[in-house]
């Protein structure tokens, strides 16, 4: 705790110093991550197609209803007939003993969208039993985006996204922050499936987050 605002650049020190450390004792290179910037080559290659096409190509649903998309790779019990809750639980009884669940949000970081993820995440551990990580895209992809990419498969992961409800051009790059922001999470999207995670994206066209489970 400090008063001070020079306090505040003294913990700034005091934990890059911790970082170093730590690193040189487990023998990990803080500066190596690879999988990150597999994301950050697909996301550029993402951007290009957009400047060239106009649209991204985002591949065929594994599943469309009221309110919602679904994309990703066929899984046992996936049918046309569930709903969305139904389909949900479906891809999560692909759980394994030891297995983690990770939930992507790229959807505005609110207090609305906070609590309603956070109870995603408790029905999500309540149903498999497994833990739960929760993270608001494109933020986590410099943290924990590592793991999920280059750490074991041992994780599931639903990716959640929306179109913008207000969007801002960047200025002088002809696209807008909402389409960088998809960019990036389909950038994610294929990471992960590039390395044979389980992971799904749950594209919302007008359900909410508590609709997903």
């Amino acid at each position: 705790h400090t008063d001070e605002p020079i306090g505040l650049a003294a913990e700034f020190y005091r934990w890059e110093i911790a970082t170093a450390a730590a690193c040189a004792i487990l023998g990990v290179n803080s500066f190596d991550q690879p999988d990150v910037q597999d994301a950050k080559d697909r996301t550029v290659r993402k951007m290009a197609e957009f400047a060239a096409a106009g649209k991204f190509d985002e591949g065929q649903p594994v599943w469309s209803g009221n309110g919602a998309l679904v994309y990703g790779a066929a899984f046992p019990g996936l049918s046309a007939r569930l709903g969305l809750k139904a389909l949900v639980s479906a891809f999560l009884k692909q759980v394994r003993p030891g297995d983690y669940v990770a939930i992507n949000a790229y959807l505005p970081r609110d207090g609305a969208n906070t609590a309603a993820l956070q109870a995603l995440r408790a029905k999500v551990q309540e149903l498999t039993g497994a833990a739960t990580m929760l993270g608001f895209g494109p933020r986590f992809l410099h943290s924990t985006g590592q793991l999920h990419k280059g750490g074991p498969d041992r994780c599931l992961f639903i990716q959640i996204t929306a179109d913008p409800q207000a969007d801002l051009a960047i200025p002088n790059q002809g696209i807008s922050f909402g389409t960088l922001e998809r960019g990036q999470a389909l950038g994610d999207f294929e990471a992960l499936q590039a390395r044979g995670r389980r992971v799904i994206r749950v594209h919302l066209t007008g359900a909410g987050v508590e609709e997903i489970l």
